[in-house]
């Protein structure tokens, strides 16, 4: 049985057309996350349960060509990585930034707008300090020279907009002009999305639920040339810039809810992340 899947969901169906038919299961249809096991119910390395990535690919009738020949089409990758074990998490990670790639590596041959494609991906349950969270936003290669994405953490790319220390020519640019919206310079709510349902003051209040975007094509030897954390402030793929970035708290305090209900609705917050069109 496939377990804990959080779909990536799109109610504006006007909007955004589905260019892939339906959201991508594990199996024949899909990308298995574990160990090389891609049929539905497998379990690899460490991993308690089974765990898949959801692949989707959509065209925003609102994002019309710019001059920069910038797409319209727009790669979503979503995942649950598992709670028990380390070495899957960090394998998983491994997989997901080949299998991101060669998805929308795919797309391109298969169609003729190859240019400026965006992606992202929706990440649950990988803690910061852990390979699993630290793999992906590695500017590192992978090993056979397989082609990859590195990716950004939304959440950190905010933070180091507001920082001047850290506030480089490409961050410089984010302003409340440049997209019609507030831009905000840091994270609103709680830092943490993970507290389970211990009772307030007792919350783990862990950051392990985050928005990543796939950065733009590095090679090899820019990887090796640049700091890690410049992984924080680089050009998102496609020109996406995080403009707004939310932690919804999950308790019901107080007077509760319109029954009286008090308590914790989700043992994880909610990250609600506002994604513009770069300048």
């Amino acid at each position: 049985m496939v377990k804990q899947i959080i779909p990536f969901r799109y109610p504006n169906t006007a909007r955004f057309k589905d260019l892939v038919g339906g959201l991508r299961k594990c199996g024949a249809n899909g990308r298995g996350r574990n160990g090389g096991q891609d049929q539905p119910g497998s379990k690899g390395w460490d991993a308690a349960q089974t765990r898949i990535a959801t692949f989707v690919t959509l065209r925003d009738s609102l994002a019309s060509k710019d001059s920069s020949g910038s797409s319209d089409i727009i790669h979503i990758v979503n995942t649950h990585y598992d709670d028990q074990g380390k070495k899957a998490r960090q394998e998983s990670s491994l997989v997901l930034r080949a299998e991101t790639r060669k998805w929308v590596n795919d797309h391109d041959a298969s169609s003729a707008e190859k240019v400026g494609a965006k992606s992202g991906l929706i990440l649950l349950d990988s803690p910061e300090d852990e390979k699993g969270y630290k793999t992906l936003v590695s500017l590192e290669p992978l090993r056979y020279k397989i082609p990859f994405f590195s990716f950004q953490d939304c959440y950190l790319h905010l933070s180091a907009r507001g920082d001047p220390q850290r506030n480089t020519g490409e961050t410089k640019a984010v302003d409340a002009q440049s997209f019609g919206t507030i831009c905000q310079s840091a994270s609103s709510g709680p830092r943490g999305t993970y507290t389970g349902f211990a009772p307030p003051g007792q919350e783990a209040d862990e950051r392990i639920d985050v928005v990543l975007l796939a950065l733009e094509d590095i090679t090899v030897d820019e990887s090796s040339s640049k700091d890690p954390d410049d992984v924080i402030t680089l050009p998102a793929r496609g020109g996406l810039v995080p403009t707004k970035y939310v932690v919804v708290d999950n308790l019901l305090a107080g007077r509760g809810d319109i029954v009286g209900w008090t308590g914790r609705w989700s043992d994880h917050r909610a990250v609600m992340v506002e994604i513009s069109f770069g300048a």
